[in-house]
């Protein structure tokens, strides 16, 4: 069938037993429509008349809260209403969806059915089976009381096997009974559905729904629940949730009498109880929500108090355990007008006024814990300040034991234990224990941190402690005895003995840094070891500058190239030994051209000493080459005496050695070596140099 009288037929959107629900289109006027069908049969024309005459009555109501009719009719045996399309879902799974609908919502939707109700009932028509699957809810949220006048038919006769449109879980007591129904017993139903609405449990649905915060979705009901609507008790809605206002239970209670008479005697009464308590929760949020803004300044004090500790591990387990968000308070808008407030959802507010007040006692703990630990650093810093280091340490363990990571806890355990350790110390110090006072002094040091007067009194134990060990350590005497016996063997230019010693030195040094590893060597020691280094350096320098005497005697010129290239390497990089590099050059040039006594190079004399002695780090000066070789130039050359006498009138057949036998081409591969490794000496030295080879060359005048 694709019509039925002026109305097209689209698609079916629902049905049941007896018919169905179709969407349609009025031809005639041009708009949608909802067509339900009830299938009638000719051997029942009573019912066929109680059809229409209800229909009819159905017909004359208009308001926003029940379902419009259009319009009635039949066609081939099925009869239909043409009502107004809904668009949206009906309660039964708005109910089953939680959660989708504030409580100040919840109620003008109740205030609203009631109207609709009471609209109903001043024209004399009872619903008699009003239930969720009978309320609509518009996308706006708005509801529409659907199917008047069918439940009586349903319920008498229009029943087919395997179809129930009677719903027995919202039936009042006396419609069990066998009694006559009447506008009292919609409003039982209907106190029934606002129940569940608002606890999404059923007031008689057996003791598992009968908990707080219990949700349920069955569309099904105990065997027993009809005898339980009649003999017993329902449920208290606070029973189920507690944050739920109290006036709202006794409406409830009331409404859910079992005698008639003690309910609302009307749907308009219901419905002003009603607008009370939509009245009182408006105030009572705004209440909340003041005392909300109180403590939410409170814990923002109380979180400034806290400071850094709220971040300590032992804060976070605490919080954590009790499930608390910090940030809360922070996410609440102070500036919140009283309009907002007002379209505020009452459960979240209560939730969250609950949420705030747990937050204030824990962190009223919380701050009166962190209060006690800041008296107790003060209280030990007084006494460390003081030199009571064991009962600073007694206040100080416990509070670490509290908030071992704080950065306050964790400075003062550090000081304690350090001035713990620097008094351990000193005792060992005074009982002679250098082994323990050793141990001591690398604790102390890890301790000091960056602490100015840690650090100075870790460098006064660290000498004190270096002092006592060098004092009685024998294998330091054997190396300061060494280090005297290598300086009286380098100023006898005893090569030999210098080199023997300088490797018992290696040894001994290599046994001082096996003895004091690593941080255990104290600054003396240290010291010392740095100082045997250097000598050691020295002695090799003084070593090398003898053989190059030697070599020169012997006219070796291999002996003096490597000579003096280990001299060269020693001094590399080293700027307080550069000088000795070119004295030595200096002397190696003037020698092999005659202007040199050869023998003060290995052998100096008690007049040439300081300039020719090896120069050490410490006395090493800088030779005034540069101006010798001025005054050498600027000086006129002395004639030679005819008589073979020095310039002055002296002999000087004793006093000059004579230049070694070498070939002019090693001479100058000598000279050409000493004054290219020292490319930093003045161009006057290398002029001068220059000078003296030339002068090697030029044929000496017959006499």
């Amino acid at each position: 069938m694709k019509t039925l009288g002026k109305y097209e037929l689209l698609e079916e959107i629902g049905g049941g037993g007896m018919g169905k629900i179709c969407r349609a289109r009025d031809r005639v006027l041009h708009r949608e429509v909802a067509i339900k069908t009830i299938y009638v049969g000719q051997t029942d024309p009573e019912i066929k008349q109680r059809f229409y005459r209800e229909a009819r009555a159905c017909a004359t109501l208009s308001h926003p809260n029940i379902v419009t009719v259009f319009d009635l009719g039949e066609q081939q045996g099925v009869s239909y209403i043409a009502m107004e399309l809904l668009e949206g879902e009906d309660l039964r799974r708005f109910i089953d969806r939680p959660g989708t609908m504030s409580l100040e919502a919840k109620i003008g939707f109740m205030m609203e059915v009631c109207d609709g109700l009471g609209h109903a009932h001043d024209y004399g028509i009872v619903h008699r089976d009003i239930k969720p699957g009978n309320i609509f809810v518009t996308k706006s949220g708005r509801p529409k009381i659907l199917d008047f006048g069918i439940a009586r038919i349903t319920a008498s006769h229009l029943t087919q096997p395997g179809t129930a449109l009677g719903t027995p879980k919202y039936m009042a007591p006396e419609q069990y009974l066998g009694k006559e129904s009447d506008a009292l017993s919609d409003l039982f139903s209907a106190a029934l559905v606002f129940f569940e609405f608002l606890s999404y449990a059923h007031p008689f649905d057996g003791p598992s729904t009968a908990k707080a915060g219990a949700r349920t979705t069955a569309k099904w009901c105990y065997p027993d629940v009809p005898s339980r609507i009649v003999k017993e008790e329902p449920l208290t809605l606070r029973s189920l949730n507690p944050a739920m206002p109290e006036r709202l239970e006794k409406i409830l209670s009331k409404a859910l009498s079992k005698d008639p008479q003690a309910r609302f005697q009307t749907a308009g009464e219901l419905s002003k109880e009603l607008k009370k308590v939509s009245v009182d929760l408006v105030r009572e949020c705004s209440r909340v929500w003041n005392e909300v803004m109180e403590h939410r300044k409170r814990i923002l004090e109380l979180e400034a108090i806290a400071g850094d500790y709220l971040g300590t591990s032992r804060v976070q387990t605490v919080l954590k355990k009790a499930n608390v968000d910090l940030t809360t308070a922070e996410k609440i808008r102070p500036d919140t007008s009283a309009t907002v407030v007002a379209d505020l959802h009452f459960f979240d507010l209560v939730a969250q006024q609950d949420e705030i007040l747990r937050m204030e006692s824990l962190l009223t703990q919380v701050t009166d814990d962190v209060s006690k630990t800041r008296r107790g650093i003060e209280e030990a810093r007084a006494l460390l300040q003081q030199g009571d280091v064991e009962g600073a340490t007694r206040i100080a363990r416990p509070l670490s034991e509290r908030f071992p990571d704080h950065s306050q806890i964790i400075s003062l355990m550090r000081e304690t234990c350090f001035r713990s350790a620097a008094a351990a110390l000193e005792r060992a110090m005074a009982e002679n224990n250098l082994a323990s006072a050793l141990e001591l002094l690398n604790e102390i040091q890890s301790l000091a941190g960056t602490n100015s007067e840690s650090i100075a009194l870790v460098e006064s134990l660290r000498s004190r402690v270096g002092e006592a060990l060098a004092a009685k350590d024998v294998l330091c005497e054997g190396v300061r005895a060494t280090l005297r016996q290598i300086q009286n063997a380098a100023a006898g230019n005893d090569a030999s003995k210098v080199e023997t010693l300088a490797f018992s030195l290696d040894e001994m040094i290599r046994e001082l840094e096996r003895k004091y590893s690593g941080d255990k060597m104290p600054v003396e020691i240290r010291g010392l070891v740095a100082s045997c280094r250097a000598v050691r350096t020295d002695a090799d320098l003084q070593v090398a500058r003898i053989k190059i005497g030697e070599a020169l005697i012997q006219g070796d010129l291999k002996a003096v190239r490597k000579s003096l290239q280990t001299i060269k390497d020693l001094c590399a990089g080293d700027s307080r030994r550069s000088n000795f590099l070119a004295e030595v050059q200096k002397q190696v040039i003037e020698s092999i051209l005659g202007t040199q006594d050869i023998q003060s190079i290995s052998a100096p004399t008690p007049a040439e000493g300081a300039r020719t002695q090896i120069p050490t780090a410490e006395t090493a000066e800088t030779p005034q080459l540069q101006g010798e070789a001025a005054s050498t130039e600027e000086a006129p050359e002395a004639p030679a005496s005819e008589e073979g006498e020095a310039p002055g009138g002296e002999s000087d057949t004793t006093s000059q050695t004579p230049p070694p036998d070498i070939s002019g081409s090693a001479k100058d591969s000598l000279v050409d070596l000493c004054v290219g490794t020292v490319k930093n000496l003045s161009h006057i030295v290398q002029t001068r140099s220059r000078e003296l080879k030339k002068r090697l060359h030029t044929p000496k005048p017959s006499g």
